[in-house]
C-alpha cells in the first residue's frame, strides 16, 4: 500500500500542500525540491499529471515605506487587476510577492529558482541608486509606474506631463492664478517626477510658483492632514487651487479644508492624480488625473512576452496616455 500525501510530506519535511502542488504539476515550488518530490512519488507509484508548460509571471510589489499599507484608495488593486488580465489573455500564472530595499535580490532569485518567465515591478516607491538587480537578472523585468530615463531598463510609466498641463490648462481657463502643489517627503520615483514637471508646466505658463505653497507630507495619511491644518494656521494667503501628487493627499486636503470651513471649490479646487476609486467616495469627488495604471499592468505583462521572445531587443520605455477627469471639485477662482 503506498504512502499518503500527508505521510510523504512527513517524512520530507514539506507541507502536504507542496506534495499536493508537485503531483498535480502546478506552480509554487522551488526547482529543487520539485525534483526531490517528485522522485519521491514517483517511487511510491505516483503519476505526475501531464499538462502543457504554461508561462509564469512574478509580480513584485516594492514597497519602501508605510505609504504602502495606508493608501486606503484602489491604486495596488488597479495594478494587481490589470496584470491578472494581462496574464489571462496570455494564458500565464500569475505569482506575487513583496520586497523591501533589503529583500528585493532575495525576491528576485526566488523567481529565477520557481522557474518564472519574467518579472513585473510595482516600482513607485524605487529610487534610482535601488535599480542594480533588476539590470542584471537573469530574466526580463519590467518595470511599471517608474521611467529610470537615464538608464537602459524596460520601463510602463504614465504620461504625467500631458495629464498636469491639461489640469494646469482647466485651472487657469477657470481664472487661477495661484496653483499649490502637495506631494510627499523622501524620495519616490514616479511622484517626483511629477513634482519636476509640474514646475516645469507652471513655468511654461508663466505661472509664479510659490514656495510655501508646496507641501512635502508625510507617507502616514492622519500625520499628513495634521502637517495640512498646521500649513493651513500658518499661512495668511492659500491658493486657490492645489494639485496633489496622488488621490489619497487629493482627498486629505478637500477632508482637512472642509473640516476648517474652506469651502472646495468655492474657496479652493482641487486636483487628485491617478483617478482611483477614492475620487467617487470624496465628497465633494475629486477631479483627477487618470493614469490608467491597469492597462499599464496588462501592457507590462505583454512587453515581457516579447522580451522572451526576442532576447536581444533593446530595452525600450513606453509611456501611457493620461487625461484629466473632472468632478466637483474644480470651479471658477473665487474674486
Amino acid at each position: 500500500m503506498r504512502p499518503t500525501i500527508r505521510k510523504i510530506a512527513e517524512d520530507n519535511g514539506v507541507s502536504p500542500a507542496t506534495v499536493s502542488l508537485v503531483l498535480n504539476n502546478k506552480p509554487g515550488v522551488r526547482t529543487e525540491t520539485r525534483q526531490r518530490i517528485t522522485k519521491v512519488l514517483e517511487e511510491n507509484g505516483y503519476e505526475i499529471r501531464k499538462y502543457e508548460n504554461r508561462e509564469s509571471i512574478q509580480y513584485i510589489c516594492y514597497k519602501k515605506s508605510g505609504w504602502f499599507s495606508e493608501r486606503p484608495d484602489s491604486f495596488y488593486s488597479y495594478v494587481m487587476s490589470g496584470i491578472a488580465e494581462g496574464c489571462r489573455k496570455m494564458d500565464a500564472t500569475l505569482h506575487v510577492s513583496y520586497a523591501s530595499e533589503e529583500t528585493m535580490q532575495e525576491q528576485m532569485d526566488e523567481a529565477v529558482k520557481m522557474g518564472a518567465s519574467g518579472i513585473v515591478l510595482l516600482g513607485t516607491e524605487l529610487a534610482p541608486d535601488e535599480t542594480i538587480p533588476f539590470s542584471v537578472s537573469e530574466i526580463p523585468v519590467v518595470i511599471m509606474d517608474h521611467p529610470f530615463y537615464a538608464q537602459p531598463l524596460n520601463c510602463i510609466f504614465p504620461d504625467d506631463s500631458s495629464g498636469l498641463n491639461e489640469a494646469v490648462e482647466h485651472l487657469t481657463g477657470l481664472g487661477h492664478t495661484q496653483i499649490g502643489f502637495i506631494s510627499l517627503r523622501g524620495t519616490f520615483g514616479e511622484l517626483d517626477n511629477r513634482e519636476r514637471s509640474w514646475r516645469r508646466i507652471m513655468d511654461e505658463h508663466g505661472l509664479c510658483i510659490s514656495e510655501e505653497h508646496i507641501l512635502h507630507l508625510s507617507t502616514c495619511v492622519a500625520d499628513a492632514q495634521c502637517e495640512i491644518e498646521q500649513y493651513l494656521e500658518k499661512t495668511a494667503s492659500v491658493p486657490t487651487a492645489m494639485i496633489a501628487v496622488n488621490d489619497v493627499l487629493g482627498s486629505a486636503l478637500i477632508g482637512v479644508l472642509l473640516k476648517r470651513g474652506i469651502r472646495v471649490p468655492e474657496d479652493m479646487s482641487v486636483i487628485g492624480f491617478d483617478n482611483s476609486g477614492l475620487c467617487e467616495l470624496t465628497v465633494p469627488n475629486l477631479s483627477s488625473i487618470d493614469t490608467q495604471i491597469g492597462k499599464m499592468g496588462e501592457l507590462a505583462v505583454r512587453r515581457l512576452f516579447e522580451l522572451a521572445k526576442w532576447k536581444d531587443e533593446q530595452p525600450v520605455k513606453t509611456m501611457t496616455a493620461t487625461r484629466l477627469i473632472l468632478r466637483s471639485s474644480t470651479g471658477i477662482a473665487p474674486r
